[in-house]
């Protein structure tokens, strides 16, 4: 039976994940990256200069293309001077790491 997290058990999870430095992200995690510089633009619209993850994988790409997108990005604005900001699927963490956790604690 999968477990229903409730708005608190969220609301902790996010406060768990912001107070860990992130430097490698699997994207599996990850729901939208937003780019913002004045130096480059890397949409085709109006929108803010962003990869829409969660979008992404509703449109029928797995994690493997979607990393290499995102590497693709990643490389060509490497250069500029600017922000990268990876905004986290506090769902996906908290049931990913609830699950390992009670997968552990059976062991115990």
């Amino acid at each position: 039976m999968e477990r229903k997290d409730t708005e608190e058990d969220l609301k902790q999870w996010k406060n768990i994940v912001n107070s860990i430095d992130k430097t490698d992200i699997p994207i599996k995690f990850v729901s939208r990256i937003i780019f913002e510089s004045d130096f480059f633009d890397i949409s085709s619209s109006d929108q803010d200069n962003e990869i829409d993850v969660i979008a992404l994988r509703e449109i029928g790409y797995n994690d493997d293309d979607i990393q290499e997108i995102v590497n693709e990005v990643l490389t060509e604005v490497s250069n500029y001077n600017g922000t990268v900001d990876f905004l986290l699927n506090i769902q996906q963490v908290a049931t990913d790491a609830q699950y390992i956790t009670n997968t552990y604690l059976r062991r115990i």
